[in-house]
Order: structure tokens, then C-alpha cells, then sequence
């Protein structure tokens, strides 16, 4: 088994509150400390293809290509989506890169054809996301307020327009604008 891609694929599928089962062999540390947590199942036991029944989706990370290829075969059989690391001929699913930051995520993907880009491209956009993380965090409020409070449809799009204005945005950094008048008040552009 492919321990440390596992690892990576089983923390990402746990922060979606997914319900995991591993099999095989042996664990990484990392893997060992979730499984004394009970974060996830654990069969220490090599493939059977009864593992893929009930579920939902399947990962295919061992260290042998006819098993791989056997599980992604098996998975199909059985109607269960399958990755198989490292071979995007065989996979029915790809997992993007995933930028995490408050309530935004981004997802990048190269359709299997090349991950290690989809994890340049991620370390390199990271920091523009970070700043739009924190913009959403700073206009939320206020848009909620405008589509609960304002009833004139046409108003409320205006406002919500310019909430997403480099203007606007500035101006609820500068704290001068906090609370919907605020928002009515100042000539905030588009």
C-alpha cells in the first residue's frame, strides 16, 4: 500500500465527514494515530473484493499494478467509483488539490493527467486565495443582512454587486462600513 498518498487521501476524506475503511497490511504512523482514534475502520487483512460492497467509493493505492488494476475492475463490477493512485486510465473519479481557508475552498484538477501540477498550481495560488478567504469573511454578514432586510429585488442585486467592489471591501477593512446603512450610506461603485 501506498502509505503516505493514502494518508493525505484519508485526512482529506475525513474532513468531508466521510466514513472510511482501510485494508491491508500494514499502516503508516500517521494512519496508526487515526486508527487509535477510531477515525476510520481498519481490516488489516489483503483485498477481498466482498470489501467493496455497500460502498460508495474506493481508493486503490497499493504497491502492485494486476491488484490496482484488479480493484478498479472489481469496483466497476460492484457500481462503486474508483481512483486508482497513480493510474488515470483506470480511475472513475480524480481527487483535485483542495485550497482550504474559512468557508472557501477551490479545488484543482488535472483529470489525472499530471497531480503534481494540480499541486504546483495549488502552492501557487494558495495566497490569492487566503486574501479572498478573508474578503468573504469581512462580507458575509452584510450580504446576508441585504437579502434578509432589502425587499426590492433590483436594490438588493445593486447591493450585493457592491459588496464584491475593491471599494466597498476597503472600506468594511477600515471599519467604516459595519452595518447595512453603512452600506446604503457610502457610494461604494460596482
Amino acid at each position: 500500500m501506498r502509505l503516505y498518498p493514502v494518508l493525505r487521501k484519508v485526512k482529506a476524506l475525513l474532513g468531508c465527514n466521510a466514513r472510511v475503511t482501510l485494508a491491508g497490511p500494514r499502516l503508516c504512523r500517521g494512519l496508526e494515530e487515526l486508527k487509535r482514534q477510531k477515525a476510520f475502520a481498519y481490516k488489516k487483512q489483503i483485498y477481498k473484493r466482498s470489501f467493496l460492497r455497500n460502498k460508495f467509493l474506493v481508493i486503490a493505492a497499493t504497491d502492485q499494478k494486476e491488484l490496482n488494476a484488479q480493484i478498479a475492475k472489481d469496483a466497476r463490477l460492484e457500481g462503486v467509483m474508483v481512483n486508482v493512485v497513480d493510474d488515470p486510465g483506470l480511475c472513475s473519479f480524480y481527487v483535485p488539490a483542495v485550497i482550504r481557508k474559512g468557508s472557501l475552498s477551490l479545488g484543482i484538477s488535472t483529470g489525472g493527467v499530471f497531480p503534481g501540477m494540480a499541486k504546483k498550481i495549488k502552492r501557487e495560488i494558495a495566497p490569492v486565495v487566503e486574501k479572498y478567504a478573508r474578503q468573504l469573511n469581512l462580507v458575509w454578514q452584510l450580504r446576508n443582512k441585504v437579502r434578509a432586510k432589502i425587499k426590492n429585488p433590483k436594490l438588493k442585486k445593486i447591493l450585493i454587486q457592491k459588496l464584491l467592489s475593491p471599494n466597498t471591501i476597503s472600506l468594511i477593512k477600515k471599519k467604516k462600513i459595519k452595518r447595512l446603512e453603512e452600506l446604503l450610506k457610502y457610494n461604494c461603485g460596482n
